[in-house]
């Protein structure tokens, strides 16, 4: 007797515990239903990327249009350089690659817009007389899980203000957008001049800017092209490390000098000869020709290096002090 009231007891426990059984059966079959919309959707994103490629490759559109249309979505290529107008479902790479075209469409149509929404997932901008003349003009953008694109949600491209915007001053022809625009003459020509970038921003926007921000316009093009001055300077010492554990055999030399901050110093020059180097020396004339050059940019000093002559008369480069 006393057993079985100790079962009832039990199995009362079990009804209204966490560890009932058909409640972890539940979970389960919840979790199963979870996965299955996941696959679903992985599998509509799938036919989705295959129909953009077959957009891209220059596939029938009609066949196209066919299979979208059955899974409720259009294939649109996406957008790297904007010249045109924004339509709802045009898909950027990324939110800055967005942000880029709004500002060309702005600069071509010599209008000013600001942000209202900005977000993770979210980023919207209307133009910047919409409270005083009721401008309509509107772009919202919204974030896709799928290769974590920007695609237009909705679109208002209709302007009923005039605008005020002097050719001289535009607020959304700033570094970036400079450096942009420029950034193709300077992957061509390093030393491009300022007088230069200025013409090219004058032929593409009709808009003067000053020196200084043409200057500053073109640094930023070098840094995203070749990466700042910090960021190579502070990446010596990992490359350095890198190479004696490729090379044993390197040489590498840290001169530092004392700080006034205890268990610190203060970097002063570097010499290093790569193994393979140090090696084919021995094979050389016993010649040595040390030549420097002048760092001109943001970090002065001097860069000599240390060369010989191999056995067909060409330069052999041996170290770097």
């Amino acid at each position: 007797m006393l057993s079985s009231v100790r079962i009832r007891v039990e199995r009362k426990k079990m009804i209204h515990g966490a560890c009932h059984p058909i409640m972890t059966m539940m979970t389960v079959m919840t979790e199963r239903r979870k996965m299955r919309r996941r696959r679903r959707r992985r599998r509509k994103e799938s036919i989705l990327i295959i129909l953009h490629t077959f957009y891209l490759q220059g596939n029938k559109e009609d066949e196209e249009l066919s299979l979208a249309d059955s899974y409720g979505v259009i294939p649109m290529p996406v957008v790297d350089s904007f010249e045109g107008e924004f339509y709802k479902g045009q898909i950027f790479h990324s939110k800055q690659a967005a942000q880029m075209a709004i500002k060309h469409h702005a600069l071509q149509r010599n209008f000013q817009y600001g942000v209202v929404e900005s977000s993770p997932s979210i980023w919207k901008v209307r133009c910047l007389r919409h409270k005083d003349d009721n401008c309509p003009w509107m772009v919202r953008f919204g974030y896709r899980d799928v290769g974590g694109e920007w695609t237009v949600r909705k679109a208002e491209l209709v302007h009923s203000c005039s605008s005020t915007t002097q050719p001289t001053d535009h607020r959304h022809l700033d570094v970036d957008m400079i450096s942009e625009a420029v950034k193709h003459l300077v992957r061509a020509q390093p030393n491009l001049s300022v007088l230069t970038v200025q013409a090219e921003l004058k032929d593409k926007f009709n808009m003067q800017v000053t020196y200084k921000k043409a200057w500053y316009g073109k640094q930023r093009a070098l840094e995203k092209l070749h990466g700042n001055w910090k960021e190579s300077y502070n990446f010596l010492q990992t490359f350095l490390r890198v190479v004696k554990r490729k090379m044993p055999t390197s040489v590498i030399d840290w001169v530092r000098v004392p700080s006034t901050q205890p268990g610190h110093s203060i970097f002063q020059r570097v010499f290093w000869a790569y193994g393979p180097c140090i090696d084919g020396f021995k094979n050389c004339p016993g010649v040595m020709v040390v030549d420097g050059t002048f760092l001109t940019g943001k970090y002065k000093g001097v860069l000599v290096m240390a060369s010989s002559f191999d056995g067909r008369k060409k330069i052999y480069q041996l170290h770097l002090p």
